[in-house]
């Protein structure tokens, strides 16, 4: 139910082709967000939509219609989308978006494609798994400023092509939190023993709204950071389930509406919010947060995400999906992502290395292998949103 009127704000300027795209990768991130384990939930939408924007052109059949379906574009403008994406995060100090694309010196990659890629690493690989990861590792390890020293996959005498993102996120709050122990005696962390709480008092009462989600009401406290990246700190209904939380988060964290802080006209206009009148010494309104700082790791198969990232029929190892990229016959073999995020007193920094490799599209069967798998207090589990400012990308979400 709406309890004040709906406010409206301004909203920067974007062309309709950026304002295309970003929606749509925002778009995937809530669909995939929905399929995460809670106990896994930090993901990097923007770091897999790039690598099947580059592959949805060159695929076909079944496989070019899925990964279209996924990405939200037509495939023949998703390489495009890809390099104005990359370029506009880059024009951004906070935030670094490099590709790399290495192949077997034997592999003949189809100029058409190539030429397109975005600009970034080219390399060769061996199918020598340890030999490969001096070199992957490297190179994530570099692009995230050693936040992730390990590439996600391994290579293998099948492997043909390895096609990856970097992504580095690092931002200061425009105003820090102070940060000190504290054990909580009540909610879900009250057995963790002394956290790191941070509190903050700023005068921006909008600060903070209540939206109506398809789960009911959600907090949204953006926590503004320098050089155009936000922090959305997001807060349901107790009763709502982890990953409901998360993608009704996602949908609404970079659009307009909702109530305003300033707008607020009950006690509590929704979770984790207490709306009071007292006396002070200055005429000026006040926003006191609490919440908790952390840090977090999580590796992804997003191949158990298949359906979702449009990756089922193009892993399809029984035939090639990608005439466009090889005369060879291309499936893809694996594709995950290892991320982390740190939310602390005086910014929040994120790095996710996302890779996609591709095999030999034949009829024998895969090899397997063993992988590793107001007053607002947000004092009990909570979404968060790192978002780009200009265009509203999330660029990294969890729980």
């Amino acid at each position: 139910m709406r309890r004040q009127q709906q406010d409206e704000p301004d909203q920067p300027d974007q062309p309709d082709q950026r304002r295309g795209w970003a929606e749509a990768v925002n778009t995937l991130t809530a669909r995939w967000l929905e399929r995460i384990d809670p106990a896994d939930a930090l993901a990097s939408g923007i770091g897999v939509w790039p690598l099947l924007a580059l592959i949805a052109d060159p695929a076909d059949g079944a496989g070019r219609a899925e990964l279209a379906s996924a990405l939200g574009i037509e495939p023949e403008a998703a390489i495009d989308a890809a390099r104005d994406l990359i370029a506009t995060l880059d024009a951004c100090e906070a935030v670094h978006l490099a590709t790399g694309l290495w192949t077997l010196p034997d592999l003949v990659v189809h100029d058409a494609w190539a030429s397109r890629l975005p600009d970034g690493t080219r390399g060769h690989i061996t199918g020598v798994a340890q030999q490969d990861a001096v070199v992957l590792n490297a190179w994530a390890n570099e692009r995230t400023g050693g936040r992730i020293p390990t590439f996600p996959l391994k290579t293998d005498p099948s492997t043909r092509l390895v096609l990856a993102s970097a992504l580095l996120v690092e931002t200061q709050w425009a105003q820090p939190f102070t940060s000190r122990p504290l054990a909580l005696d009540q909610g879900p962390w009250a057995d963790a023993g002394p956290i790191e709480y941070l509190t903050r008092t700023t005068t921006n009462l909008d600060d903070i709204r209540v939206v109506e989600g398809e789960c009911g009401s959600l907090t949204d406290m953006t926590v503004v950071g320098r050089d155009d990246v936000d922090v959305h700190l997001v807060l349901a209904e107790e009763h709502v389930a982890p990953a409901r939380a998360l993608a009704a988060g996602a949908s609404i964290v970079t659009k307009p509406g909702g109530v305003r802080g300033t707008a607020f006209t009950e006690e509590h206009p929704g979770p984790g919010i207490t709306s009071q009148r007292s006396q002070a010494s200055a005429p000026t309104d006040q926003l006191q947060l609490a919440t908790v700082g952390f840090a977090h790791e999580a590796e992804h198969d997003l191949l158990k995400a298949a359906e979702v990232l449009g990756l089922r029929t193009v892993s399809d190892r029984t035939r090639g999906h990608f005439p466009g990229i090889a005369d060879e016959p291309l499936a893809v073999g694996a594709a995950r992502q290892s991320i982390m995020a740190r939310f602390h007193a005086r910014g929040f920094e994120a790095a996710a290395v996302t890779a996609l490799s591709m095999t030999f599209g034949a009829a024998s069967p895969p090899r397997m292998y063993e992988i590793r798998t107001v007053s607002a207090a947000f004092t009990r589990p909570f979404a968060f949103y790192a978002t780009h400012r200009p265009t509203g990308l999330v660029l990294v979400a969890g729980w």
